[in-house]
């Protein structure tokens, strides 16, 4: 298979430069290929991530624009598995609750990371990510 004259001298230099890598113990110095993915996985966490708190914080001063900024300081009393009722601030209530909620985000966005890695389709990936976050959803209000 001949490339022509551009694409041999292309290959030949990045031949000469890896060995020069190689004589002189110089790490690589280009993006690998997991160094590409992982970029792009951070970079969908982080946006998740920030969305996440932006989504909790739009909730919370909806909530409280709504409902008034008195009840800020109510009670949050709920009973625990020993039936005995505990009492704590609304806020950390839904503080809490919020994080809990993150844990299954975070895996939502590493599946749907990971389809979309191995299909090659973002649409593919996060079409199953939220059908599989929907089915999650629904097994936990069942159980």
């Amino acid at each position: 298979m001949n490339r022509g004259p551009e694409w041999k001298a292309h290959v030949t230099s990045r031949i000469n430069v890896n060995q020069y890598h190689i004589d002189h113990n110089i790490p690589p110095t280009e993006e690998t290929l997991f160094g590409k993915y992982a970029e792009c996985y951070i970079s969908a966490f982080t946006f998740s991530i920030l969305l996440f708190i932006l989504l909790f914080a739009t909730a919370f001063l909806v909530s409280e624009l709504l409902h008034g900024f008195k009840d800020i300081s109510a009670p949050y009393v709920y009973a625990s598995s020993d039936t005995i009722a505990h009492e704590t601030s609304i806020v950390k209530h839904a503080i809490s609750a919020y994080l809990y909620q993150g844990i299954q985000m975070v895996l939502v966005v590493t599946l749907a990371f990971k389809i979309s890695t191995i299909s090659r389709s973002s649409s593919n990936a996060i079409a199953l990510s939220i059908g599989i976050m929907f089915a999650l959803g629904q097994a936990s209000l069942d159980s």
